[in-house]
């Protein structure tokens, strides 16, 4: 980071910024097309404001407030100081005292991305906060940051000059060139409201206002009497019981035609089998079995089970409520082999992740939002927790939207995923083997673990560019890569990882495509398509790091940006924040990404018999 103050950066018109004010931040915020939104972590801190002024930026470190004593200096009337960290920080970083000097100034308000404190005082002094939190925990001055360059809250990046428009629905950002236009469109969202409000007024309703009314047949919504619901309700329940649960025998197995509820589901780049855990067997090995003959495994085609004769395929989520105080529900990730009957829970999965929170909606484990849910996930093959935040429309998973994902064909609804306590996720440890370097059949490797064992190498060190084709990777390198990677999972703690799916391998190679970094991962054997969400996180952990595989290699983003991971597909952008830990050893702060999922079927399958003979 650049440590800089910006003295003259230009300033959106005060007039029009003025005017935006009056409108409201949902009001302008839906007339630029749902664009500029800091999202729902900045909150006002006071109910009551509405303000609009210019963005004085200031990127400190957390817990160090030095920038915005400089950035007062920089202040004019009509502005709005805006706060952004290098990494989390909920510290008390903004007071009281800020808040005199700044209102001397004509500063109408604060937006800060860390917390606050003093906060009966600022309301006493009517002036306007809106922040991450409240804390009363204080800070230092002592670490250099920027005044006046671009910084990134919320997703959006924040730019000296662009308005900034704040009320009790939040805070959003208008670019500077943007504000006639934004102006001009507000005045017009606000007409419409008012023909609409007027209509409302006088008994309208919004089904034949929006001409909704004669889309719900072809949506598959249908009216029925209660009685009718009830009748039909009762019945599609004996249906699903099919099964005993396991709990007396006799139940799922596949014998006698019994199967057991299943919902199929694209979760990230991956397809799984998605279960209730109180639908399986209690048993492990029972558990196994049976989701071994559900898959079909082992047989190359999976051709007698549901599996898709692929490791990125034939992958199952087992899911139920949790009894800890930090979570909703548990998730345990299954990897199964496709020609090998083999069944792994050492490592999590990121993609399968993302389907997590809409199935627990789906199956009653956690009740929904109105309009958005958030469900906190306990991934039982690390102990670490995952934040899964998506739309709920009417208390329902949204899973149609305009999102798209590199390796996915079209778009859906976003789904974020805020991750906590990845670090050493198998291993205990960010670098497992205490060193940032590691030689293995002499290439230089970088063993690191943030969710998931990765072993980082250069793609030149093997003989290939980084371009190739999985196809063409796997039929040169894959006795070279199994060598390296057994190797490796010793000296990461693992043991004898000869057929276990961890560690994974990347190949690293210099951008190609506008992105930080480019890969291809082995999983462990197979070169996945494109690349799991956990091992895009490690891997751009690894990159990070001073010294690692890669680093030299990656053409790193602006501080606050996410690190764009390149692979066979497209690409995948991950947000990464590291704090220097003890001993110079660095320490995960954030790690989040966006992925979508969709429901594919929701009913029962049913398992090849036992002991029935496979496919070869």
């Amino acid at each position: 980071m650049r440590t800089v103050v910006v003295t003259d950066p230009p300033r959106a018109d005060f007039a029009q910024v003025d005017v935006l004010a009056a409108f409201g931040v949902a009001t302008v915020h839906e007339a630029l097309g749902r664009t500029g939104c800091l999202g729902p972590g900045i909150r006002p801190v006071h109910l009551g404001s509405r303000i609009a002024g210019t963005a004085v930026t200031v990127l400190s470190w957390p817990g160090d407030n030095l920038m915005i004593h400089v950035a007062v200096e920089q202040c004019r009337p009509g502005d709005v100081l805006v706060v952004a960290t290098t990494s989390p920080s909920t510290d008390g970083m903004f007071g009281e005292l800020f808040a005199t000097a700044l209102q001397h100034r004509g500063v109408r308000g604060l937006v800060i991305d860390a917390g606050v404190r003093d906060v009966a005082e600022l309301h006493a002094m009517e002036f306007p906060v809106w922040s991450a939190a409240v804390c009363a925990q204080g800070t230092v001055k002592a670490t250099p940051g920027a005044v006046n360059v671009p910084v990134t809250i919320g997703g959006q990046v924040i730019r000296p000059g662009d308005a900034i428009i704040a009320d009790d629905d939040g805070v959003m950002c208008v670019p500077r060139g943007r504000v006639p236009n934004a102006v001009a469109a507000s005045h017009a969202r606000e007409e419409k409201e008012e023909a609409t409000r007027a209509a409302f007024r006088r008994g309208e309703l919004g089904l034949d206002r929006y001409g909704l009314r004669d889309r719900l047949p072809g949506m598959g919504i249908e009216y029925v009497t209660y009685a009718d619901y009830e009748a039909e309700r009762a019945a599609e329940d004996g249906a699903a019981r099919v099964t005993d649960r396991h709990g007396g025998g006799g139940g799922g197995d596949g014998v006698g035609g019994d199967g057991v509820r299943c919902m199929l589901m694209r979760g990230g780049t991956s397809k799984g089998a998605y279960f209730r855990a109180d639908d399986l067997p209690s048993d492990p090995a029972e558990r196994d079995d049976l989701l071994l003959r559900v898959m079909g495994t082992p047989d190359p085609r999976q051709i007698d089970g549901i599996g898709g004769a692929h490791p990125l395929t034939s992958k199952v989520a087992v899911v139920s409520r949790s009894d800890a105080a930090d979570a909703d529900v548990d998730y345990l990730f299954l990897q199964l082999g496709v020609d090998e009957p083999t069944v792994g829970d050492r490592q999590n999965c990121g993609n399968l992740l993302a389907g997590i929170g809409p199935f627990a909606v789906e199956r009653g484990l956690v009740e929904p939002g109105a309009a958005e849910t958030i469900v906190r996930i306990r991934m039982l093959n690390s102990g670490s927790i995952a934040t899964a935040t998506f739309a709920t429309p009417g208390g329902r998973p949204e899973y149609a939207g305009g999102t798209a994902i590199s390796g996915v064909p079209g778009t859906a609804a976003p789904i974020l995923l805020d991750f906590e306590g990845t670090e050493g996720s198998a291993t205990g440890a960010l670098l497992p083997t205490g060193r940032v370097r590691d030689v293995i059949d002499g290439i230089e490797v970088t063993c690191v673990d943030n969710g998931m064992p990765v072993v980082v190498a250069a793609a030149s060190d093997f003989g290939v560019t980084g371009d190739e084709t999985p196809a063409e990777l796997e039929e040169r390198l894959g006795d070279r890569v199994q060598s390296l990677r057994v190797q490796a999972g010793r000296l990461m703690g693992l043991g004898d990882v000869t057929g276990a799916s961890v560690p994974k391998t990347t190949l690293v190679a210099p951008p190609r495509a506008g992105g930080t970094i480019g890969t291809r991962t082995f999983i462990p054997l197979r070169v996945h398509a494109s690349i799991g969400v956990l091992g895009a996180v490690t891997v751009a952990t690894a990159v990070l790091l001073d010294g690692a595989v890669g680093h030299d290699l990656a053409e790193l983003p602006v501080l606050g940006e996410p690190l764009g991971i390149e692979h066979p597909t497209g690409r995948l952008d991950v947000d990464i924040r590291l704090d220097a830990g003890d001993g110079g050893v660095p320490r995960v702060r954030r790690a989040a990404i966006v992925r979508t999922a969709r429901k594919l079927f929701d009913g029962t399958v049913f398992p090849r018999p036992p002991g029935a003979p496979h496919g070869t």
